[in-house]
Parts: structure tokens; sequence; C-alpha cells
């Protein structure tokens, strides 16, 4: 079963960054957590951990979740280690409306903690293995809109009727540069061919930098990096 819709977004973020705390210092290797502000008249927040994430487990991932809870809409853990507990508290983040799971060291079966999430619109499991359960999740999910799934391995016969959702399958997504992981705050990090990030025309951070047909592609945040690696073909025209 197949529905591929074109996934030009919107991008959320204003890009307002402040330090996450109980996370340790700028100066510090182990600094990974980053805040967005998504909504300043609101004051939503969208949280992501950098650098080192794979490395990130439950508590840490907690820690730095618990200060922003009432205000997090926006969740991303993708490659990260975080497991059932995290994704618990995801369930219970009322006004969470995106969550990126996208090569997050999750085996099968992992999703159900999630199941009936009230306000979950958003949900990126690009290159992960799904059960047929995780997949059950998906209809359980009353505000779900748009599900990616490109390099999930599923089997498609066990994808549930959906009505209304974007299931998005068959782009192609480019990986980050090999090397992202391993930068470190204050680090070296990759130069970029462009200025300008390609979702929202705002200068770029050497933070979020992937490498797309030879080029190497710099955004301004991690949501936009990764609304670019979910459907890059709809970006092609914008890149340097």
């Amino acid at each position: 079963m197949r529905a591929i819709v074109p996934a030009l977004l919107l991008c959320l973020c204003a890009c307002q960054t402040a330090r996450v705390e109980p996370l340790a210092s700028e100066a510090k290797a182990t600094a990974i957590g980053r805040t967005e502000l998504i909504d300043p008249a609101l004051g939503t927040l969208g949280l992501a951990f950098l650098a080192e994430g794979r490395a990130l487990d439950d508590a840490q991932a907690l820690s730095a979740i618990e200060p922003i809870a009432d205000k997090l809409v926006e969740l991303n853990l993708a490659r990260t280690s975080i497991g059932a507990r995290t994704l618990m508290r995801a369930r219970s983040l009322a006004a969470l409306e995106r969550l990126d799971l996208s090569f997050a060291a999750l085996p099968p079966g992992s999703l159900e903690p999630l199941a009936g999430h009230p306000n979950l619109g958003e949900l990126l499991l690009v290159g992960l293995e799904l059960s047929p359960q995780d997949l059950s999740v998906l209809s359980s999910l009353p505000k779900l809109r748009q599900v990616y799934l490109h390099q999930a391995r599923f089997d498609a016969t066990g994808l549930p009727a959906l009505d209304g959702v974007a299931v998005l399958i068959d782009a192609p997504a480019p990986q980050p540069l090999e090397t992202e992981l391993a930068f470190t705050l204050g680090s070296d990090k990759p130069k970029a061919d462009n200025a300008n990030c390609p979702l929202t025309g705002a200068p770029i951070d050497a933070a979020f930098v992937v490498e797309f047909e030879g080029k190497r592609v710099g955004f301004c945040c991690t949501n936009c990096r990764e609304k670019f690696l979910a459907d890059p073909a709809s970006y092609r025209s914008k890149l340097p």
C-alpha cells in the first residue's frame, strides 16, 4: 500500500534558542540540548538534542523535557537512544504536536506508549523498523495529519487506513554527514555551501549540515533540517 503526498511544509521554527537547564554549560561537550521558540505569542517551544544525540538516554532526555514540559509542542528525538520512559513522558505532554523519532535506536514494538495521544499531528518515523503493533498506534492518534515513513521497514499490508492523513513513504532521504554526531559544542563543524537556510532564508547554523547530491546544505535549525531530510526533492530548487 502506498500513499505519496508532496511535502512542501511550512517551517514552524522561529530559530530563537536558549539553553535547556539542567544541561551542562555550552563549554562542555555534554551540552547537547537546544530549545527553539515556536510561537512567541504563546511561548511554545521545540526541543532537540544535538551532536552526541546517539548517546542520549532516557534520564538525560527527561531532565531536559521536565522544565519546559507544559510549553513543549515539538520534540526531536532523532538519532537518540531513548526508550519507553521517554515515550511514555511524550504521551503525557498534552501540548505536543510534532514528534521526530527518525533513526532512533528503537526496536520494533516501541511505539505503544504513544497510543491515543490527543494532539500529536506530525510523526516522523524515518528509518525505523516497525511492527504491526507500531502501525496500529497510528490509527489511535485522533489529530494525526502527517506521518513520515521514508526508509522505514514494515509490512505495508499492515498499514491501517488513515483517513485524512498524509503518509509519506517514497521520497529519498539523505543522511546527515557521518561526522555530525561526533561534533561537540565549540568544535569545528563542516562548512556548508550556502549561507542562508533554504526553508526560511535565515542565516544557517553550522550544527545543521547535511550532504545531498554532492552539496553540503546548511539549515538554521533542527526543524528545518529534519523537514528537508523527510522530503528533499521538494526543496531542490532552493539549494545552492
